[in-house]
């Protein structure tokens, strides 16, 4: 189970607090979530307990867009880190290139 909740908002910004277990059913309503806003956004995973490898990397993209996690549990910031790394390892060219 997990839950969205607005904890604060300006005219510039909103922070959603997320909870509970993260999965990749998930992100089709955060990606909705981020289309309909006009201001910039936060997610405070202070209450997240789990995520799954395809919510890390929906959250990696966000963050790469411009959203910021708030709170961000240690293991999810550094498998956001991992899966960047790696990423940026893959578009290295080669030594023909």
């Amino acid at each position: 189970m997990w839950k969205i909740q607005t904890i604060s908002e300006d005219i510039a910004t909103v922070t959603f607090s997320l909870s509970g277990r993260l999965r990749s059913d998930q992100v089709r309503d955060l990606w909705a979530l981020l289309q309909a806003e006009t201001r910039k956004v936060t997610f405070d995973l202070q209450e997240v307990d789990i995520v799954d490898q395809e919510m890390v990397a929906f959250l990696s993209h966000c963050t790469a867009d411009g959203v910021k996690l708030q709170n961000c549990p240690l293991y999810i910031d550094r498998w956001i880190a991992k899966g960047r790394a790696s990423k940026s390892k893959t578009n290295l060219p080669g030594p023909n290139e």
